[in-house]
């Protein structure tokens, strides 16, 4: 009678085991896909472009590499964002799929600010060029 309640509690203790280890390993699987997700890729571009930009004189042209979302834009060729970067009245937007709401941060520089992403023929880099201009008639 004895060693028949020995084995019912292994055996309880082996499937608690096997569920806790599937949960741990579910948990770091979350984790491991979220950190590499456009979602932090769109906040980290949000703010140091607006971060560039408060920093920028007008007559500055700030160029930023950005071949490591090269993997968004090559992933979304039939959902393509068609303005991932959107740069108007003080706030900077990115959106890199058509899945994600993007990342919106403000700046505080007053200045007007022209945008393009630019693809380099020869390699295939891809760069956001930023032209910081004074605003017309002092407005």
């Amino acid at each position: 009678m004895k060693s028949k309640k020995g084995l019912e509690q292994i055996g309880l203790l082996v499937v608690f085991l096997i569920i806790v280890i599937v949960f741990v390993f579910g948990m770091f699987y979350v984790i491991y896909s979220k950190s590499s997700d456009s979602i932090n890729h769109e906040e980290l571009y949000a703010k140091k472009i607006a971060l560039d930009i408060d920093r920028a004189k007008p007559g500055d042209k700030i160029s930023i590499d950005i071949n490591d979302l090269r993997k968004y834009f090559d992933e979304n060729k039939n959902k393509y964002v068609e303005t991932p970067f959107l740069i108007s009245d003080g706030l900077v937007s990115v959106r890199l799929s058509s899945e994600s709401s993007g990342y919106s941060y403000w700046f505080i520089s007053d200045y007007e600010v022209e945008s393009l992403v630019r693809i380099n023929r020869d390699n295939g880099d891809y760069f956001l060029d930023i032209l910081i201009k004074e605003k017309e008639n002092g407005k």
